[in-house]
């Protein structure tokens, strides 16, 4: 458990959202970005977090889950809130990109070495690595 990130892995429905998100999308921030966040705001209601999540196919205590995760009450939820491991590696990435590009377009522009409009796998291992970029490192 990560002491540091606060105590929200330490809720059982924290950790059942994050199996079905991983289940469904390999991982909790495509999860999060397909089937919450589908606008791109960053931030997701608790009415539309409800509704979502349910779609998923969640069992548990939807009220319970949403407590566990705006322990702020600030009304909506964020994927920090949900992951904040996998929010400080996007942060970080970001970071890398705007500071070696100015923007992640520019970035994309400049990974998409053959022209498809898309970054392969390698593509984009060659593009963290000219950002220094690690996913492995710890915040």
């Amino acid at each position: 458990k990560m002491k540091n990130l606060g105590s929200v892995f330490d809720s059982e429905a924290v950790s059942a959202l994050h199996d079905i998100l991983i289940s469904k999308f390999r991982n909790v921030a495509r999860g999060w970005r397909q089937a919450i966040n589908r606008s791109g705001s960053g931030k997701v209601s608790e009415r539309v977090f409800m509704q979502r999540v349910r779609d998923l196919g969640y069992a548990g205590n939807l009220e319970k889950l949403y407590e566990s995760l705006d322990k702020k009450q600030k009304g909506y939820v964020t994927l920090e809130d949900i992951d904040p491991k996998t929010f400080l590696a996007l942060q970080r990435f970001r970071e890398k990109v705007a500071a070696r590009y100015g923007s992640m377009a520019k970035a994309f522009d400049a990974w998409d070495s053959d022209g498809s409009m898309r970054i392969t796998f390698d593509e984009f291992k060659e593009a963290c690595a000219d950002i220094g970029y690690d996913h492995a490192e710890r915040p």
